[in-house]
């Protein structure tokens, strides 16, 4: 009767055993397939072309002309120019500046223009190369 007993135990500490070697084996494989997309992940992070102190910001305005109660025009709207600023800082002490303006002339045809464009070195805190 020990004996049938102690076989049944062995028997189920073989089975509860293998179990858990797989289970293991499961969890081995996951975490190598996680540890390989990590490193797909890093590689594409490395490969980006912008660095990571390059930045863009984005401004600008706009308004609308409207004509109203004039006995030699009728009521609306006429212009209505926008112009946007882009700032790019490609690095702690370099930064480019451009606005455009876009609107339309007295024909409703789209005009775009470039306002103005400069690049700024920063030399030290206190001082800039505007150009």
């Amino acid at each position: 009767m020990k004996k049938l007993h102690f076989i049944k135990l062995s028997l189920a500490a073989s089975v509860l055993a293998s179990g858990t070697a797989i289970a293991n084996e499961d969890t081995e494989s996951k975490i190598a397939n996680l540890e390989s997309q990590m490193a797909a992940l890093r590689e594409d992070v490395k490969s980006n072309n912008l660095d990571t102190l390059s930045k863009l910001h984005m401004a600008g305005y706009a308004n609308v002309d409207a004509i109203a109660g004039s006995d030699r025009q009728e009521d609306g709207f006429t212009a209505a120019p926008f112009a946007p600023i882009f700032h790019f800082q490609f690095s702690d002490r370099v930064l480019f500046e451009g606005e455009l303006e876009i609107e339309t002339n007295a024909d409703g045809e789209t005009e775009i223009a470039a306002e103005y464009a400069t690049i700024d070195l920063m030399l030290n805190d206190y001082m800039a190369l505007v150009g």
